[in-house]
């Protein structure tokens, strides 16, 4: 076995000042390293400061910074895409805006320990509320009805004075004389899944597909991963995400799962680019 490609993210959401949270994601390849940062209003969510750092390529190791103005005033949560991708296009590579992506996912979960300032009296109010937005977005919101832990049973009533969010990712590619073996984790404050994909270096195509939640807000979010046998056979770099997700359930599959197998099919797209 060979370790031939690695991919490491860190999103970090941090009560920086009364009015201000601050959300960044780290992120680091086998050839860069860069940093997404957004300064978010408590009160309204929207974007008071963005910057992207870029601090390795090529084996440069000089810090650039770069500022964002463009997406001062755009709300930082889901729904925000088209807008931001609208104003970050001409300006960023799809990678790069993925990381400010990741920046607003991190603020979202950020909200759940500062829910009264965000208008609300309680964790049961704001778990109402978050069922009719996340409503078939997910296994867990698309199962309402046989969940046994609501979102506010699960995380009881918290107090997090500074530090409301982490979350951990990791991709690893490996490889043997006729596989690429392909294992992915996220760990956060709410969650833990991981995935192992075994391709035939051949064609790409799934040999064996597994995973696992090992941590999740209800058992009926661990289900999804009996729809990673629907990958057997499929050469997943050619399937754009859209099409993934209804492999691995879309609305009935889990989000994280969904995105652990996306990001290993971009790790073997990425490291083919190297060797090119």
């Amino acid at each position: 076995m060979e370790f031939h490609f690695q991919r490491s993210w860190h999103v970090h959401v941090e009560r920086t000042t009364k009015e201000i949270i601050t959300s960044s994601c780290h992120y680091l390849d086998s050839v860069e390293e860069k940093t997404a940062v957004l300064q978010v209003r408590v009160k309204d969510f929207s974007i008071e400061k963005a910057e992207l750092l870029k601090l390795r390529q090529a084996e440069q190791f000089t810090e650039t910074v770069i500022h964002i103005p463009e997406i001062k005033g755009v709300t930082a949560y889901l729904g925000s895409g088209p807008e931001l991708r609208k104003a970050l296009a001409p300006l960023l590579s799809s990678q790069e805006r993925e990381l400010f992506n990741q920046c607003i996912i991190g603020a979202f979960q950020g909200e759940t320990f500062i829910f009264k300032e965000r208008g609300f009296s309680t964790a049961h109010q704001y778990n109402q509320a978050g069922e009719e937005f996340m409503l078939g977005t997910c296994r867990y919101y698309s199962n309402l009805d046989r969940i046994t832990n609501s979102w506010s049973d699960y995380i009881g009533e918290p107090e997090r004075e500074q530090y409301l969010f982490n979350r951990f990712k990791n991709q690893q590619l490996m490889a043997t004389e006729r596989e690429y073996w392909l294992i992915g984790s996220l760990n956060d404050t709410f969650h833990q899944v991981n995935t192992c994909l075994r391709l035939r270096k051949t064609d790409h195509r799934v040999v064996d597909a597994q995973g696992q939640l090992l941590r999740a807000p209800d058992q009926v979010c661990r289900e999804s991963s009996s729809y990673l046998q629907d990958l057997t056979g499929i050469d997943i770099l050619q399937l754009d995400k859209k099409e993934l997700a209804g492999r691995l359930g879309a609305q009935n599959g889990c989000v994280h799962l969904i995105d652990l197998v996306f990001d290993s099919a971009e790790t073997l797209r990425m490291y083919n680019k190297t060797r090119s």
